[in-house]
């Protein structure tokens, strides 16, 4: 049985690494290779934290004892003890300090909001704050709003969420934002509620996120009645992820997508612009 089902995420990759077993020299050697990857990598920052090699990490400090029976600790020690580091870092350090704005803001300003979420431990997962600027743009140009969660700029690589918009003058006007432990439903069920509550009940008409399942799946259980529309930059990062070796040199596969995107108001002019896509390409079979 599947423990934990995830979306399929192959890309058609063709990157690959052969290796070879040479008698003459009774070594294995690398007979070919080829690195060019369609789609993004893992990301250094977070390399420590995938599962192999945080097994490969604790085979090593095994080794270097002289067994399991020395280490002292086992994996899922590892796992916990790490997880509990940043929630003490958190905790002690960073969300001390950043409380302490918090507050000298409100005793400046009444009109600045902020909510925190808490875990059963009572350790801090999730942070919203908005100032008066933020919501009273809100009140002005909420109608509709964009919100990313692609920023990563913190050492521990959390969502920094943004909920932007324009004003008057098509300047990116910013109503509020929070930092992410991670980026579930759950946690953007709460997020959404928190901004809602910060901006007194007022709803918005439209709102373009990316193409994030958990987020969807918020956005329909806390505004079912918003105009939901995906970002079309991470439309076409989406479509190079999936379908990177169309975007080939001499393949004209991105305008004749970019064209379905931009070029049609009308339905059913876009609808057969669409099927004709599928057939030139042949992705008939692809989701």
């Amino acid at each position: 049985m599947i423990k934990n089902p995830r979306s399929e995420t192959r890309t058609n990759c063709k990157a690959f690494m052969h290796i070879s077993f040479k008698r003459d020299l009774s070594k294995w050697i690398v007979s070919k290779f080829d690195n060019n990857h369609n789609h993004p990598l893992h990301l250094p920052q977070c390399t420590h934290l995938m599962p192999s090699q945080r097994k490969a990490s604790h085979e090593l400090i095994s080794a270097i004892a002289g067994g399991n029976e020395f280490v002292g600790f086992t994996q899922e020690d590892q796992k916990t003890y790490l997880h509990a580091k940043r929630q003490r870092n958190l905790q002690y350090g960073e969300a001390e300090s950043l409380l302490r704005c918090f507050q000298q803001q409100v005793a400046e300003n009444s009109y600045f909001y902020y909510a925190i979420q808490l875990d059963v431990n009572e350790m801090i997962t999730n942070i919203f704050w908005a100032d008066h600027q933020m919501i009273t743009n809100y009140g002005l140009f909420g109608d509709a709003v964009s919100f990313d969660t692609t920023f990563r700029t913190n050492k521990e690589y959390r969502p920094l969420a943004l909920f932007c918009g324009f004003n008057h003058f098509r300047m990116t006007v910013i109503f509020g934002a929070a930092l992410l432990y991670d980026e579930t439903t759950e946690s953007f069920e709460w997020l959404f509620e928190t901004f809602f509550d910060a901006m007194s009940g007022k709803k918005l008409v439209s709102f373009f996120t990316d193409q994030d399942q958990a987020m969807a799946k918020a956005i329909s259980q806390i505004m079912p009645e918003v105009f939901h529309g995906l970002c079309t930059f991470h439309l076409m990062q989406n479509a190079l992820k999936h379908l990177g070796y169309l975007f080939k040199s001499g393949s004209k596969f991105s305008s004749d997508l970019k064209a379905c995107i931009y070029d049609y108001e009308n339905e059913h002019e876009l609808i057969e612009a669409w099927n004709s896509l599928i057939d030139k390409y042949n992705l008939q079979e692809n989701e």
